[in-house]
């Protein structure tokens, strides 16, 4: 019986990056439907051309069936009469969520970066360091 090698283990900034998306995955979601109109499937494929992560479609369907009884999107049967798939637009309450949620994000965002700060854990090991010389 022959083994199938072991891949090696992926580099730690790129479980850091999949773990990233896959928790704001909705949000990721909503900015993409911002520019299109778009199906669950197509969704898949640009999340992971965009940030080069897989979502299944069992982690994306249940988000988008949650996004869409929230009424942040709506779905529609390109073929109503054959229901092939199902193509999700933002509503106008999806972009005021969106909107929201990116202002927020930038805060955060902002508060990781700031210029010229320290957080006190930092600096007390920092004049521990500099005292113990």
């Amino acid at each position: 019986m022959a083994l199938v090698p072991e891949s090696p283990p992926r580099p730690q900034h790129e479980l850091f990056r999949e773990r990233f998306v896959h928790s704001f995955l909705d949000w990721v979601m909503l900015a993409i439907l911002v520019q299109r109109p778009t199906y669950g499937y197509e969704l898949i494929q640009i999340i992971g051309d965009e940030y080069n992560v897989y979502v299944s479609p069992g982690s994306l369907y249940p988000i988008l069936y949650d996004l869409e009884r929230s009424g942040l999107i709506a779905g529609t049967w390109d073929h109503p009469d054959r229901k092939t798939r199902k193509v999700y637009t933002l509503t106008p309450g999806g972009d005021r969520a969106l909107a929201d949620g990116l202002e927020t994000f930038a805060r955060v965002i902002h508060s990781l970066r700031r210029d010229g700060e320290t957080s006190p854990r930092r600096s007390d090991t920092t004049e521990r360091s500099a005292g113990e010389d």
